[in-house]
């Protein structure tokens, strides 16, 4: 059984890796590195393989072009350098002392990420930004998912996960009804987390990415090409400097 595709694409030549699963469609991870990973169902025809990747092949290049520049240096979790919350870059401070008794060890003051950890120490404080950037998501991708879902009529409340996804943004179980979606998400525009949340939802009616989901898609979410290309422009910096979660 093959496990390799060879693919000619406008003068580049990519091997990809066949992962037969048990599953009903097919998905295409592209990894930093520039490999590709087809995952497909396990009696798929390499023809019906081809004829995929054929079609994603104008995403595969993209993403690959987008995954071999340069990225924003690694976070170091000290006083000065900048740190992304719902699509803006917040300075940080770091103060080597306990707030007030009132106030918390973490909060976004204006644009700056404020963050009072006695010994100053760059784990310490990325322990309690870990802590800050889960919290908030719990919080709002509650808020939206809530503003979202009486557009889903039937739709029962998804039992919601937030968790650091390495190739994916979100996704949903149509069998459990959970709904995963990636914590790197609060650091993107608030829009971004909106699409997230309308395509995985609309995957409860359509467990595909035929034309008939496009159009559910957007009768949803007018519009939704634009998060969804400022997404994959930010997939890069928010996957290598965001793996600290």
């Amino acid at each position: 059984m093959d496990t390799h595709l060879d693919v000619a694409h406008e003068g580049e030549r990519w091997q990809i890796a066949i992962k037969r699963r048990r599953r009903r469609t097919f998905g295409i991870t592209v990894y930093p590195d520039g490999s590709i990973t087809a995952a497909v169902p396990i009696r798929a025809s390499m023809r019906d393989v081809r004829k995929v990747v054929g079609e994603k092949a104008r995403w595969i290049a993209r993403q690959r072009a987008i995954l071999a520049r340069p990225t924003t240096p690694r976070l170091y979790f000290v006083h000065g350098e900048h740190h992304r919350y719902l699509g803006r870059r917040l300075r940080l401070r770091v103060f080597a002392r306990l707030p007030s008794p009132i106030s918390p060890q973490v909060r976004q003051t204006g644009r700056f990420l404020d963050v009072y950890e006695p010994t100053g120490e760059p784990l310490a404080v990325r322990a309690l930004l870990r802590s800050w950037y889960q919290a908030q998501a719990a919080q709002l991708f509650a808020q939206r998912l809530a503003v979202h879902l009486p557009a889903f009529p039937g739709a029962r409340t998804p039992r919601l996960r937030i968790k650091a996804m390495k190739t994916c943004w979100g996704s949903i179980n149509r069998v459990s009804n959970g709904l995963s979606l990636n914590v790197d998400l609060i650091r993107a525009p608030l829009l971004c987390l909106d699409y997230v949340v309308i395509h995985e939802l609309c995957h409860l009616d359509y467990p595909h990415h035929g034309p008939s989901f496009w159009r559910a898609v957007a009768q949803k979410m007018p519009g939704w090409q634009s998060p969804k290309q400022r997404l994959d422009r930010l997939s890069r910096v928010l996957h290598i400097d965001g793996l600290w979660f």
